[in-house]
C-alpha cells in the first residue's frame, strides 16, 4: 500500500460517493475505484459496501481500518518530510508528536521557534495524533518526543509533567450560566453537554466525568465527539455547551462564553524513551524542558 491509496480510502470513507472523492482529490472516478480497488486486494477484504454501483456505507474491517490507515498516512507523510529535510541539508530531523491540547497553547511554541534559531543543524516537524496513538509512537520510532495530556498506556516511557490547566464551561453565547463567576458539576446538571468519546480520551474528557461521579451527578450528554472541533460547532450552534482549557477558550469563539468550572486539572506531558533516545535529542529536550520550566499559561481577564 502507498500514501495515495490510504488518502484515497479515508476521502472514499468520509464522502461515501466516488465522485465527490475524485474532486476533492482532484482525479478521475476511475482512478479514485481503481485505487480503493488496490487497496482492498492487497489487504484482502472489502473496505466499503456496496450495492447497486453505490457505495452506503464501511464494512466492519473498513470501520477498524480507517483508524489506522489515518495513522499510516501520518507516519508516511512524517517520513517523507524527513528524509527531504536531511536531503536539504539538515543533519538532524526531530519529529515531535503532539495531541491537540497541545497544539492549542501557543506559548509553548515560542520555545520551539527560539531553538530552531540555534539549531539550524535541526528540523522540527510536528504530527498531531490521536492521544491514545502517541505512546505507541514514541515506542515504535514514528516520533521522536510527543507532548500530550497526561493519561492511559504510558508504561515504559519517561514521563515528564509540563504544566496543568484549569478548566473552562464553554457556554452558548448568552446562557443563564455564563453570568456566575465559578460553576461546580451540580450547576450544569441537566444541561445538555458535548463531551469527547470515552474510549479515545477525547478533549480531556475522562477528567470531567470524573468530576461529575465525585459530585454525584450525573451529566445530560447528549453528544459525543471524537474531534474539539465537532465541539465547538455544536457550543457555537446552541445546542450543547462543552469544557475546554483556558488555551482554547482565550480563542474568544464567536457566540459562546466561558465560565471557570471546577474539574480535576489537565495534566500536560512530555513522553520520550529517556535514555533511549538518540543524543542529539536528548540534548534538544533538556534544552527545551529548561527553557519550559517555569511556563504557566494565565488566561486573559474576562470582559
Amino acid at each position: 500500500m502507498d500514501a495515495r491509496q490510504l488518502e484515497t480510502f479515508l476521502v472514499v470513507a468520509q464522502e461515501l460517493n466516488l465522485r465527490q472523492a475524485g474532486r476533492q482529490l482532484k482525479v478521475s472516478q476511475p482512478a479514485v475505484t481503481s485505487q480503493l480497488q488496490e487497496l482492498e486486494s492487497e489487504l484482502g477484504f472489502p473496505l466499503v459496501i456496496r450495492e447497486q454501483q453505490r457505495l452506503v456505507g464501511l464494512t466492519p474491517a473498513g470501520q477498524a481500518y480507517r483508524e489506522a490507515a489515518r495513522t499510516l498516512l501520518a507516519e508516511l507523510r512524517a517520513a517523507r518530510r524527513s528524509a527531504m529535510s536531511i536531503a536539504r541539508g539538515k543533519a538532524i530531523a526531530v519529529r515531535v508528536g503532539i495531541a491537540e491540547e497541545v497544539a492549542s497553547t501557543s506559548g509553548y511554541w515560542v520555545a520551539f521557534r527560539e531553538l530552531q534559531k540555534h539549531h539550524v543543524h535541526m528540523a522540527f516537524q510536528f504530527i498531531e495524533l490521536p492521544v491514545l496513538d502517541l505512546p505507541d509512537a514514541v515506542r515504535r520510532g514514528t516520533v521522536d518526543l510527543a507532548l500530550t495530556i497526561d493519561g492511559p498506556g504510558q508504561d515504559g516511557l519517561e514521563v515528564t509533567e509540563l504544566w496543568a490547566q484549569e478548566w473552562l464551561a464553554l457556554l452558548p453565547q448568552g446562557h443563564p450560566l455564563a453570568a456566575r463567576a465559578r460553576l461546580v458539576p451540580a450547576d450544569m446538571a441537566g444541561v445538555p453537554l458535548v463531551l469527547g468519546v470515552r474510549q479515545s480520551l477525547a478533549g480531556g474528557h475522562d477528567l470531567i466525568e470524573r468530576a461529575f461521579e465525585r459530585a454525584k451527578v450525573v451529566p445530560d450528554v447528549r453528544f459525543r465527539a471524537l474531534r474539539r472541533s465537532t465541539m465547538l460547532i455544536l457550543v457555537n450552534s446552541g445546542v450543547a455547551a462543552t469544557f475546554v482549557p483556558p488555551t482554547v477558550g482565550a480563542m474568544r469563539l464567536p457566540c459562546t462564553d466561558s465560565v471557570p468550572f471546577e474539574a480535576p486539572a489537565l495534566k500536560i506531558v512530555a513522553l520520550s524513551l529517556g535514555d533511549r533516545t538518540s543524543a542529539g535529542v536528548r540534548e534538544l529536550w533538556e534544552e527545551l524542558r529548561q527553557a519550559t520550566s517555569n511556563f504557566t499559561y494565565t488566561p486573559p481577564a474576562r470582559p
